[in-house]
């Protein structure tokens, strides 16, 4: 058999939740496992600024998406997340997707959830099931279509993204999703076809 082959993927893209000093008060009594974000803002500010540094030196891309602390309280209160440092990332790409001419939905066909499952550590955030999934996924298309938001969904196979972020040495989270549909999508436009040949991938406009 021939061993499969995928194309190494664009530059990495790093997308992180960035707050002012005037927010920290506001921030740390939100958030539920404030430990974590650091000692003070200065603290905060100085390790984020090295990761940031040190994933740009390596080839890496970084965004830095502003956050209101109040409104950001809001969202994880609607899409019934816990306000964690690890849902932060949640966030950040919530407010990258909002900001992006199109906005790409990461999508899965039922025979593929389990498979999903279990190659994504923080998987329980997608849904208690395939159709819970499915039904908030659509109900958040619909209303981000009303505010005027073109979105693309892109049809995920599952065992060729456990493939790729082997190879690209990207661990896999419901965040990653993101990274990949990008890559699938930039793919598919580049060589203009549909479906394209990075794992019989195809995206739609909705």
């Amino acid at each position: 058999m021939k061993e499969k082959k995928i194309a190494k993927a664009t530059k990495p893209t790093m997308i992180i939740c960035w707050f002012k000093e005037d927010q920290w008060d506001d921030l740390k009594e939100i958030i539920s496992d404030p430990e974590n974000m650091g000692e003070s803002y200065t603290h905060w500010r100085e390790a984020a600024e090295k990761h940031i540094n040190e994933f740009r030196r390596s080839g890496g891309v970084a965004h830095k998406m502003g956050v209101d602390a109040k409104t950001m309280l809001t969202w994880f209160k609607e899409n019934n997340l816990e306000p964690t440092t690890p849902n932060l990332q949640h966030y950040a790409m919530h407010l990258f997707e909002e900001k992006s001419p199109t906005m790409l939905v990461s999508w899965f066909k039922e025979e593929q959830w389990s498979h999903l499952k279990k190659i994504i550590p923080d998987a329980e955030t997608l849904g208690d099931s395939y159709n819970d999934w499915k039904e908030k996924t659509e109900k958040k298309i619909e209303k981000l279509r009303k505010k005027g938001q073109r979105i693309k969904k892109i049809l995920i196979d599952t065992e060729q993204m456990q493939l790729w972020a082997t190879q690209n040495n990207i661990e896999l989270t419901t965040a990653s999703l993101s990274t990949y549909a990008t890559f699938l999508f930039s793919k598919s436009k580049k060589s203009n076809k549909k479906p394209s040949k990075y794992g019989n991938n195809f995206y739609q406009d909705v």
